[in-house]
């Protein structure tokens, strides 16, 4: 099953700006393997100014978000990218946010998942808790990720993570009305169809207008590869985020390779 590496530092990073710059660096989880999937989730407090995100190179936007919530927003932007080489870090830029809002970056290793299946978002009202949606999945045995971000740095005391979830992180930027509190939460999904709306709670000391997200990765032993006519003359075909390499230049009478313990059947 897609699984996430629960370790600050080696299974995901988190980063904050405070300078009033457009810009955060984050650095690349230090365990990252070649393969794996790594997850970005950019996060900003503006004030009525939607910002304008810009993924490194390399990376795929999977979702964005404008979130007007009374005279504040919260916006995000989800980026994946198939881990390969990895940098030290990576620089996300928030040109157009307001400069004295404080900025966020997520780095997620996510393993054995072949991508994002669905990914939504939940504008929550001025409250202490922060709401992530329910989403309807298409696969079986899946990741859920929830990540909730609100304005101001008030992190409580109290704070929790939503029930039936394994709790990541909870954090705040700074401590005053410039900043940012986020937090994320993971659980496993085993039948496809709607999840549960999940809901961090006492996020926040007092009431803040605050996002949620949720998004399901497709377990990589549940997604369907490619259905293979000709081959002929080709020696590797692209299933998902994973390279499939088929040996032999004969093989026409075969109705299966064996990969790794992973059976390709060829139609």
């Amino acid at each position: 099953m897609a699984n996430i590496v629960n370790t600050l530092g080696t299974g995901y990073s988190l980063a904050f700006d405070t300078s009033g710059g457009n810009e955060v660096t984050c650095p690349v989880p230090t365990g990252v393997v070649d393969g794996e999937l790594l997850v970005a989730a950019m996060l900003s407090h503006d004030n009525e100014n939607p910002a304008t995100f810009s993924l490194p190179v390399g990376w795929s936007e999977a979702f964005t978000n404008s979130s007007v919530n009374g005279t504040f927003n919260i916006h995000g932007v989800i980026g994946t990218r198939t881990a390969s080489s990895e940098p030290a870090n990576y620089t996300f830029d928030f040109t157009g946010a307001v400069s004295q809002k404080d900025k966020a970056v997520y780095i997620f290793r996510v393993q054995n998942s072949s991508g994002i299946d669905v990914v939504d978002y939940l504008g929550n009202g001025s409250d202490v808790n922060v709401a992530c949606p329910a989403i309807t999945t298409a696969n079986d045995n899946s990741l859920l990720l929830h990540i909730a971000a609100t304005q101001q740095g008030r992190l409580s005391g109290s704070a929790a993570y939503p029930t039936s979830t394994t709790g990541i992180n909870l954090a705040e930027s700074r401590n005053n009305s410039s900043g940012i509190t986020v937090g994320a939460a993971y659980e496993d999904q085993a039948v496809a169809g709607l999840t549960t709306q999940r809901e961090f709670v006492d996020l926040v000391t007092s009431n803040k207008y605050g996002t949620g997200f949720a998004i399901a990765f497709v377990d990589s032993a549940s997604s369907t590869g490619p259905s293979i006519d000709n081959i002929d003359g080709d020696n590797e075909v692209r299933a998902g985020q994973q390279n499939v390499v088929i040996t032999g230049s004969n093989i026409e009478n075969a109705t299966s390779v064996t990969l790794g313990g992973e059976a390709l059947t060829i139609v």
